[in-house]
C-alpha cells in the first residue's frame, strides 16, 4: 500500500530536503494567497473559515495557518492515510483536529468545509477525478478548493518526475491542462493556477485554485 511508503518518511518528513525546495515554498504561496482570498484577522463567511488539509502529512502547513492566521479567522482539520504521518501531527500539540483516512471516502458530511487544501499527494491518489469530487463534496457552496502538486508541462519535468518515483512510488503529476479539468469536476470554476516560485531545477509545482458553484449560479465561459 502506498500509505507505507509514507509511514517509513513520517520521522524524517520534516527534515527532508524537499522541505527547502519545494514543500516549504508550497507552503508560503499558499498562504499568500489565502491572505489575499481571507484576510488575516477575520473570515468573510462571518465565522471562522472551516478548513480541511488532504493529504496533510506531518500538518506542517496547518501548523504554519495557525501561526498567522487567528483563531477567530481559521480552523483547521488534517487527513491523511499514513497513521504515521498523523502520529507526528498529533504530536505537535497543534489546535487543529487530525484524521487517519482515505482521500476518495472522507469521513465529513457534505458542506462541511469552506476551504480544502491538497499540497503534493493528489499525485499518489489511484483515482484523483474520484478524489477531487470528494474534495466539491465536503465543500460548502461558495467554498474553495486549493489543488497544488508536482506538474509534468515539459520533457525536463517528466524526467525529473520518474526519478522522484524512486522513492515515493509510483505517482501521476497532471499538467496545468490536467489540473484544470480536475479542478472544473462538477462545474466547479476555476480561479487561477499560480507556478510555485522555486529554484530552476525544481520540476514545474502548480497552484490550483478553484470555487464551488453555488446552486442555481450560472455557468460561464
Amino acid at each position: 500500500m502506498m500509505s507505507r511508503i509514507w509511514d517509513f518518511w513520517a520521522k524524517y518528513y520534516d527534515r527532508l530536503w524537499v522541505q527547502t525546495y519545494s514543500l516549504g515554498p508550497t507552503r508560503k504561496l499558499v498562504i499568500k494567497e489565502l491572505e489575499g482570498l481571507l484576510g488575516i484577522h477575520k473570515a468573510p463567511v462571518g465565522r471562522p473559515v472551516r478548513h480541511l488539509d488532504v493529504g496533510c502529512g506531518s500538518g506542517q502547513l496547518i501548523a504554519e495557518l495557525i501561526e498567522v492566521f487567528t483563531p477567530e479567522a481559521i480552523i483547521c482539520s488534517g487527513i491523511d492515510a499514513s497513521v504515521k504521518m498523523i502520529e507526528q501531527a498529533r504530536d505537535k500539540g497543534l489546535a487543529a483536529k487530525f484524521y487517519p483516512g482515505d482521500a476518495h471516502q472522507l469521513p465529513f458530511d457534505e458542506a462541511s468545509f469552506d476551504l480544502v487544501t491538497c499540497c503534493h499527494s493528489l499525485p499518489y491518489y489511484h483515482n484523483q477525478p474520484l478524489a477531487v469530487q470528494e474534495f466539491y463534496r465536503v465543500l460548502r457552496p461558495g467554498g474553495l478548493l486549493f489543488l497544488v502538486n508536482a506538474s509534468v508541462n515539459s520533457f525536463y519535468d517528466r524526467v525529473m518526475m520518474s526519478l522522484v518515483k524512486v522513492t515515493t512510488g509510483p505517482g501521476n503529476y497532471p499538467s496545468k491542462a490536467g489540473m484544470r479539468e480536475l479542478a472544473a469536476v462538477s462545474g466547479a470554476e476555476l480561479i487561477t493556477q499560480v507556478r510555485v516560485p522555486v529554484y530552476s531545477l525544481i520540476p514545474s509545482l502548480i497552484l490550483t485554485i478553484s470555487r464551488k458553484r453555488v446552486p442555481h449560479e450560472g455557468i460561464t465561459g
